[in-house]
């Protein structure tokens, strides 16, 4: 799956560029960091493209969710 950059240009899905954003961010236990990273994985394997903006969005979300809403 690829993922659409801002500036429009295509690159392969990578988890582990998400967790990285995630953890620079702010502070997030590694529990609620797996559970972010796998539902977004999810969400994204759903789709043949996602953008950065989706990411971020499912991101956020996931950070409410798991009270985690000050990062």
């Amino acid at each position: 799956m690829k993922v659409i950059k801002r500036d429009k240009k295509s690159v392969n899905f990578n988890a582990k560029k998400i967790r990285s954003a995630i953890r620079k961010a702010g502070n997030v236990s590694d529990k609620d960091l797996e559970t972010i990273i796998k539902h977004i994985t999810e969400e994204a394997e759903k789709r043949q493209e996602i953008t950065v903006e989706e990411i971020q969005d499912l991101v956020e979300d996931q950070l409410m969710r798991t009270g985690n809403n000050e990062t």
